[in-house]
């Protein structure tokens, strides 16, 4: 799994939580090195906060959508111009989960295991 949210706490605490639920988790703080990070871990979900530096989160998760098809993206923010990213990405035919911040741990972990179920 990997976090990508310029939050670096967030981050950091989000990698270590996974960890303690038995996921591998990594994180990186910015659109741009989240996407070289997750080319090169090829990870099954990605967390993705969406007002970031370098690359959005919307246009991060449509660019690993085109080179990692099966790869689960669940959108993560606490802003309300998050609406209009996601539904420009709808339009384009990407649909993605969206877990509002702040982020609950028992929420994340049944979201996380409805992604990971088939």
């Amino acid at each position: 799994m990997l976090v990508i949210d310029d939050e670096r706490t967030l981050t950091d605490v989000t990698v270590q939580m996974l960890g303690l639920w038995g996921y591998e988790a990594r994180g990186a703080y910015d659109g741009r090195v989240g996407l070289e990070a997750a080319r090169a871990f090829r990870p099954d979900i990605v967390l993705m906060d969406v007002l970031m530096p370098n690359l959005n989160g919307i246009d991060a998760a449509i660019a690993l959508r085109c080179e990692m098809p099966q790869v689960q993206v669940l959108i993560i923010s606490g802003q309300t111009g998050s609406v209009d990213l996601l539904d420009r990405a709808r339009r384009q035919g990407y649909d993605f989960s969206l877990l509002p911040k702040p982020i609950e741990p028992e929420e994340l972990r049944t979201k996380l295991e409805e992604l990971a179920s088939p």
